[in-house]
């Protein structure tokens, strides 16, 4: 059978020729270049640590948030994580105690007309006109953790 085989092969058995090297492409000269991948590969392992604390429910900065039925979740993850969960766009952040704090001392009636009528960049019922009173009450609890 090792006579089969020894006709078919580029490289002659017991032969002392080395394998061919693998080549790879050169990567992209530039410390810049470097430093862009690492700070993206930080960036990236920072997001998935801060998701997992998240779904683990470990609350880091002291807001306590209770949990959704399933068809809340459905109404959070489609309505309001588009915003509430986004840094940078102005939104408070879901669970974030330093974004809520001024927030809660309108109480839960005040938060929930806010967020019926709108409120900056809110739209009026913050883009969710099939939720209930109940539903937008408990997810506000959930995002800014008001009792």
């Amino acid at each position: 059978m090792l006579r089969a085989l020894e006709g078919r092969s580029p490289f002659r058995l017991g032969s002392k020729r080395p394998a061919p090297a693998l080549r790879l492409p050169a990567p992209p000269a530039g410390a810049e270049n470097v430093a862009a991948m690492v700070k993206r590969v930080r960036t990236a392992l920072l997001s998935l640590l801060i998701l997992w604390l998240w779904a683990c429910g470990v609350d880091s900065e002291g807001v306590t948030q209770v949990a959704l039925d399933p068809a809340q979740t459905r109404v959070y993850q489609t309505a309001c994580a588009t915003c509430h969960a986004r840094p940078g766009i102005g939104a408070p952040l879901t669970g974030i105690d330093e974004d809520w704090r001024e927030r809660r001392k309108k109480g839960m009636d005040g938060l929930l007309v806010s967020t019926v009528n709108g409120f900056r960049g809110m739209p009026p019922l913050g883009t969710c006109g099939l939720c209930s009173e109940k539903d937008f009450r408990a997810l506000i609890q959930f995002m800014a953790g008001v009792p």
